[in-house]
């Protein structure tokens, strides 16, 4: 009914829309002229205007894009922007909304004002559009306007070359609490979530992460981005810092919380002057994370680490003439980490280490047998005189055994005791009187010079501390072997069980069948038979084994008389001189 009412009220007749703008003339004021379609009407037809008004009647809004003109392709990205307070209030009218690229060629998006904030939402999700440089327009009703500024599309990084900062992964300590780290090798801009977890653990819940932009969410390229990790409950591992974008895709991060540094208790290492190769014993802690050792003028090398072992060698060399005294400061290199620690102070140089050339023992006097070589009887004083290099005023030495039997003795150079004196006789020369009683058999009597933090020199081995059998007298008796070619003789004294073997023959010896036996109310005197044959005419003397020597043991030991058998006849007079040596006293 409407539209035929059209058509009586007014017959033949165009409607045209128009609109008023103004009239910018000198002399005119508050004028305004109408624009409309001017195009010919069709025959027998008029044209009748209907002036358009805005409703509001407000101007053509003013946009500028704001800073944060960074966005990714493919998304809805919120972007902000300066529009004055009047024409914000109505910008949802705005229309056909488009991007226009370098080129001139525009597309069509979908924009939608976001009313808690001053950003309008570009919707890009259904749209293919590159990445470059764009610029953003609008129909304000029938009004094309431009905002101010460029919106630049980007594609979203993966994060596949992101890495934690050499300097920051060398901080991230385990237990020690909130430590900022740095991410270089992709562009952050676009990071809108943080999280840490650890791997290889099932049962490892991600953490977040509080995160800084250089410049601010989607606000331009931004190649490094710092992050706050806090350590207190974390134990050191591997982990992975989950960054997320827009797009709410985790991208991991490899970092490696690290443990301790380790913690070296016996420092400075102390190297010698002048030798070649020394040897050092590291004590410590997490001495497992050494990966090498430098010093200026001097090289080390580290043996492999032991798990669960808190000590390690390392063996010194010094490259150039180094004075005694000198100081110098270790870069230790660490397993994972790029900047070595630095160990102050920790290599020092000292004098010359001492060293025991060689010896030269004297036995006590008026002994019965003759010790083995190398080996000295226990409980007499040991005198020596010892060939040394690089010895001071200060230098001690001190005796131990090899086996850790007993209790070191140390002295002093010039020191004299009732049991010990070690006195200087010349610059390489030193000469030692000590009691052995101390020291038990079978000990194997090491001396060894310290000049302090010189060093200590290697142990030189003086003797080996036997018990030998003390013979108070040799007898000869009547008694013979039941074939007459043996004749029984009685040793008397003190240790004779350490006899295994005796003859007149240094060469072969006859196996002792008896072990001695006590002789009541003597203490520890014992007496032991041993069969040999007739003993040779000139000067017979006798010589034994000691048990476990494969070498005879020579003595002094001559029969001194047939020393008759109760019950049996007096021997004869040929046989006794037989028995004797020429310069006995008949």
């Amino acid at each position: 009914m409407l539209l035929d009412l059209r058509y009586i009220a007014f017959p033949n007749t165009e409607f045209r829309s128009s609109f008023a703008q103004p009239l910018n003339r000198p002399g005119l004021k508050d004028a305004l002229k109408l624009c409309g379609q001017n195009t010919p009407a069709p025959p027998h037809t008029r044209v009748a205007f209907l002036w358009a008004v805005r409703i509001p009647n407000t101007p053509v809004p003013s946009i500028k894009i704001g800073d944060a003109n960074f966005i990714p392709v493919g998304q809805k990205t919120p972007v902000p922007v300066e529009v004055p307070d009047q024409e914000w209030k109505y910008l949802q009218r705005a229309r056909d909304w488009t991007l226009k690229d370098a080129k001139g060629h525009s597309t069509n998006i979908s924009v939608l004002k976001l009313g808690n904030q001053k950003s309008v939402e570009l919707d890009l999700s259904k749209k293919q559009l590159p990445p470059g440089d764009y610029r953003l327009s609008g129909f304000w009703d029938w009004t094309p306007f431009q905002a101010s500024g460029d919106i630049h599309l980007q594609l979203l990084s993966d994060f596949k070359t992101a890495r934690i900062e050499p300097d920051s992964q060398d901080k991230l300590l385990a237990k020690t609490g909130k430590i900022p780290i740095t991410l270089s090798g992709a562009d952050f801009e676009h990071v809108t979530k943080a999280n840490l977890k650890k791997l290889n653990d099932e049962f490892a819940v991600p953490e977040p992460v509080r995160f800084l932009l250089p410049k601010g969410l989607r606000k331009g390229p931004q190649t490094h981005a710092d992050f706050l990790i806090d350590t207190t409950a974390l134990d050191p591992g591997n982990y992975e810092l989950q960054l997320a974008q827009s797009d709410e895709k985790d991208h991991p991060v490899a970092i490696h919380v690290l443990p301790s540094l380790p913690k070296i208790e016996n420092l400075p290492v102390l190297a010698n002057q002048g030798e070649t190769a020394q040897h050092y014993v590291l004590k410590g802690e997490r001495l497992n994370l050494l990966a090498g050792l430098k010093a200026q003028g001097a090289s080390f090398e580290l043996s492999p680490p032991s798990p669960g072992k808190s000590d390690r060698a390392v063996t010194v060399q010094l490259k150039s003439d180094l004075k005694p005294g000198t100081t110098l400061n270790i870069e230790a290199e660490l397993t994972d980490r790029t900047e070595p620690m630095i160990l102050p102070s920790a290599l020092q140089v000292t004098g010359p280490v001492p060293a025991i050339v060689s010896s030269h023992l004297s036995l006590p006097a008026n002994m019965e047998i003759t010790p083995p070589q190398n080996e000295f009887p226990a409980g007499y004083n040991l005198a020596a005189m010892l060939d040394v290099r690089n010895v001071e005023a200060k230098s001690t030495l001190t005796l131990a055994c090899s086996e850790d039997v007993s209790k070191p003795l140390a002295m002093h150079i010039g020191e004299q005791s009732t049991s010990y004196s070690l006195q200087r006789l010349s610059q390489d020369q030193l000469f030692l009187s000590v009691d052995t009683a101390p020291f038990p058999a079978g000990c194997s009597l090491q001396a060894s010079l310290s000049n302090g933090s010189a060093g200590d020199s290697e142990p030189y081995t003086l003797a080996r501390i036997v018990r030998l059998p003390k013979v108070d007298s040799f007898e000869s008796t009547d008694q013979l072997s039941p074939d007459g070619k043996l004749r029984t003789y009685t040793l008397t004294g003190r240790n004779l069980e350490m006899i295994e073997k005796a003859a007149w023959d240094p060469l072969e010896g006859t196996p002792v069948a008896q072990l001695p036996v006590p002789i009541q109310g003597e203490g520890q005197r014992q007496s032991l038979p041993i069969n040999l044959p007739e003993p040779p005419p000139q000067h017979p003397v006798l010589s034994i084994w000691l048990r476990g020597e494969k070498n005879a043991s020579p003595t002094t030991l001559s029969p001194t008389a047939i020393k008759p058998v109760s019950g049996s006849t007096p021997p004869s007079t040929s046989l006794l001189r037989q028995a004797l040596p020429k310069n006995a006293v008949r």
